[in-house]
């Protein structure tokens, strides 16, 4: 009895729907003129994400920026009440928690929800967003991988940057009993207006649904 063995060819790598997301949307950032600080690619990098954005409705665009605000705030809130749980049952009475414990959890909290939920958040709402992408006929590009993984170090390296500022940044205006009220409002205001735009910009873009 003799064993004929066939030779398989290796799977080939799919392309990352939440990369072709990140990529169609830094192109759209890119293309109007703006950039992210921390955010920044090679002319090569760029060129291939706008390839990619070439396949991407806006329709699914605004929805996937939508989804991702909607699931990033459902896990914040989840893990904001988890660990203000935490500190409750660690200091029942409120007026005896320290300061600086209480800056801690908050920067925990900052951790989690920024460096864990917002790459959750995009992942999920890639997909309910993905009815509008069709990448039927674009092949992986070898360097995708290394353009991913810049992407998330990236991401973490702002998380860091976030959580680094914060502790020292919170600590400094407890020590001066600074009134963060109308600061806050403020930055709240602007962010707002940020996101508002950016949904805004998107929709006036020449329609790919067509």
């Amino acid at each position: 009895m003799s064993t004929t063995f066939v030779a398989q060819a290796a799977p080939q790598p799919r392309i990352s729907i939440p990369f072709v997301f990140w990529s169609s949307y830094m192109a759209r950032v890119d293309d109007a003129g703006m950039s992210w600080p921390g955010f920044s690619y090679s002319e090569s990098e760029m060129t291939r994400m706008r390839a990619l954005a070439e396949h991407v409705r806006d329709s699914s665009i605004i929805k996937f920026q939508l989804w991702t605000a909607a699931i990033f705030i459902a896990l914040a809130a989840v893990a904001i009440a988890v660990l203000f749980a935490f500190l409750t049952w660690l200091y029942p009475d409120p007026a005896r928690t320290p300061a600086y414990v209480f800056v801690c959890i908050l920067a925990m909290c900052c951790f989690i929800t920024i460096g864990f939920g917002v790459p959750a958040a995009m992942a999920l709402a890639s997909r309910l967003s993905a009815g509008g992408v069709d990448l039927s006929g674009v092949a992986p590009d070898a360097r995708d991988a290394a353009l991913a993984a810049k992407i998330r170090f990236q991401c973490w390296r702002m998380t860091a940057i976030m959580c680094g500022v914060f502790i020292p940044g919170a600590l400094l205006w407890i020590a001066f009993d600074i009134q963060a009220g109308p600061v806050i409002t403020a930055l709240k205001t602007v962010s707002i207006a940020i996101m508002a735009f950016s949904v805004w910009f998107s929709s006036r873009r020449p329609s790919r649904d067509m």
